[in-house]
């Protein structure tokens, strides 16, 4: 039996777009090079790093907690502002995992096969959307409230889905052990 990926679940504002072409190469490029920048900036931003901690002289240990403690409050604060200020799509219950999509949506869905470009915000850079490719695979209607859409993400560049991937892998990895904390 084949294990499933780990999948992030988060409700996050999320837009769709039906393509009538696929991109060409140079705006690929363009979406893979700004998709990269924006997850490892994810990845640094997220980054609590207990090994640094771990090497911090004992007598430094509370006070680089209490440190980090207050910039995790000003990038969730930043985050908060920027929802408060901007004008981002609706959120929605999304499912992410490293090469795939799920969400649901009141809209009119889009044929199965059919290429659409997802914005998806991640948290806590909600100034800035993942711009996402993805051929949808699948449509689960659902009774009075539109539909669930999945799919799968037809990026190119290598780094994006090593950043995704670890990025999926660490927030799996942090509800395991909230879990097993309750």
């Amino acid at each position: 039996m084949s294990q499933q990926p780990p999948t992030l679940q988060i409700c996050t504002p999320l837009a769709w777009e039906l393509q009538s072409t696929a991109p060409d190469d140079a705006i690929w490029s363009q979406t893979d090079e700004a998709n990269t920048h924006l997850l490892h900036l994810h990845f640094v931003l997220d980054n609590r790093s207990r090994d640094a901690l771990a090497e911090e002289p004992e007598i430094l240990k509370p006070e680089m907690q209490r440190l980090e403690t207050k910039v995790d409050y000003l990038i969730d604060l930043i985050g908060h502002m920027a929802l408060n200020q901007m004008q981002l799509p609706n959120a929605t219950e999304v499912a992410l995992s490293g090469t795939a999509l799920s969400w649901h949506t009141r809209q009119p869905a889009p044929p199965v096969g059919s290429l659409i470009k997802v914005e998806l915000y991640l948290p806590p850079i909600f100034t800035q959307a993942l711009q996402l490719f993805v051929t949808v695979t699948r449509l689960i209607p659902e009774n009075n409230s539109g539909c669930i859409i999945h799919g799968v993400m037809d990026q190119r560049a290598a780094g994006f889905y090593q950043l995704l991937d670890r990025i999926i892998f660490r927030h799996h990895r942090r509800d395991i052990a909230r879990r097993k904390q309750n």
